[in-house]
């Protein structure tokens, strides 16, 4: 069963529904409702949009009793497991998976792929556990992946005493020594894409610029939720189409 356009769309937390996942490989979870999903963990605020979630995902009916294609994952083995339950994914959310790519797309993207679904603000969350799901099941690149030009890469710094990164004194330190503050780069994002550059147009007065470069799903739900409200507040503030996104390198 997809989701519909038009229809809902699940917004729990990804951690609630893998902890569903988890519970049902381990012993077996037949049926579910909100005192059960309280008893496997899940709070009891998120047991609502859990099970609405469970159901909308097709994991298990609305009679609360699981799916024969969900339950059919608990005796999968295990290199067997996640490839078959993102083929599970790939059908509920075959709506949105019709216009990403999931090797590129941003969480902007994303979220214009939700649009129309319902509850309407609900759309950050519904974003939040679609990425999630996906990154869970290698659909999507793990969010705590480092860029390639990670942090392990990086050159030794030079001083300000002009000495290496071991301490000792620079041989031509009086000839090339680099710059004590060299200009920032854009950086690959902390996931391993390219981080997102949005240059907002602002008629005559200029332009304002936001370069987007963090783990989005390593944010809490609300900062994540805020952060998402942020930046498109900062895009209403232009004239309408003419705010961009560039994701390639730019010179400072």
């Amino acid at each position: 069963m997809a989701v519909q356009h038009g229809g809902r769309a699940p917004y729990a937390s990804t951690g609630s529904i893998t902890k569903v996942i988890d519970k049902h490989r381990q012993v077996g979870l037949q049926t579910v409702d909100l005192q059960i999903l309280q008893r496997v963990g899940v709070t009891e605020a998120l047991a609502p949009r859990t099970l609405q979630a469970l159901t909308s995902l097709g994991f298990y009916g609305e009679d609360g009793d699981v799916t024969p294609e969900f339950n059919a994952l608990r005796h999968a083995a295990e290199h067997d497991f996640k490839p078959r339950l993102a083929a599970l994914l790939r059908e509920a959310y075959a709506p949105i998976l019709e216009v990403l790519d999931l090797d590129t797309a941003t969480p902007l993207d994303v979220e214009n792929a939700f649009r129309g679904f319902l509850p309407t603000g609900q759309i950050p969350r519904m974003v939040q556990l679609f990425m999630g799901l996906m990154a869970y099941v290698g659909l999507m690149p793990e969010p705590k992946r480092r860029a390639s030009m990670g942090a392990s890469q990086s050159a030794p710094k030079t001083s300000r005493s002009g000495r290496g990164s071991a301490g000792t004194p620079s041989g031509n330190a009086g000839h090339e020594r680099q710059p004590e503050h060299p200009a920032p780069e854009l950086p690959n994002s902390l996931d391993g894409r390219a981080a997102e550059r949005r240059d907002i147009s602002l008629g005559d007065a200029g332009s304002v610029s936001v370069i987007v470069n963090v783990r989005w799903l390593d944010l809490p739900e609300d900062q994540f939720t805020k952060l998402r409200k942020l930046i498109k507040d900062i895009e209403a503030l232009g004239h309408s189409g003419s705010a961009s996104t560039d994701r390639t390198e730019v010179s400072p």
